[in-house]
């Protein structure tokens, strides 16, 4: 595994309050998920990773979802993604020079593909998926 990656990701992190958000989580068993979120609606893809070189990663997602407010529907998961992805860093405005570890790697299921995630949390949550605590009674 590719230590650089495991982490929470967030396009939001270190930006003034947004309506919604993308992360993506890299835990170090080699799972994690990207999850687009606003209030009420989230969609998300769980997938397995593996480094392979030096700014490579190999994604399989697994598990695709959308749901909107109380329902879920399962999607068709994309298929496998060889990515190139650098870590840089940025400044974001919420606080004057706030500098935040960025992670730039284009994911074609992700919402915002040309953005860079800021490195949230090296911790992980637990489980494996989002947890969306409305989710819990239709999975």
């Amino acid at each position: 595994m590719s230590a650089d990656l495991v982490g929470r990701w967030s396009v939001d992190y270190g930006y003034h309050s947004a309506m919604e958000d993308e992360e993506l989580v890299f835990r170090a068993d080699g799972t994690g998920w990207c999850e687009w979120a606003r209030p009420g609606v989230s969609e998300f893809t769980v997938f397995t990773w593996t480094a392979t070189g030096p700014g490579a990663v190999r994604i399989v997602p697994n598990r695709a979802a959308r749901g909107e407010f109380e329902t879920i529907v399962e999607l068709d998961p994309p298929g496998p993604v060889d990515a190139e992805y650098s870590i840089v860093e940025e400044t974001r405005p919420l606080y004057p020079d706030m500098e935040v570890l960025a992670l730039r790697m284009a994911l074609p299921f992700a919402v915002f593909p040309a953005e860079s995630y800021g490195l949230a949390n090296r911790e992980t949550p637990e489980g494996d998926r989002p947890y969306l605590p409305w989710l819990d009674d239709e999975l």
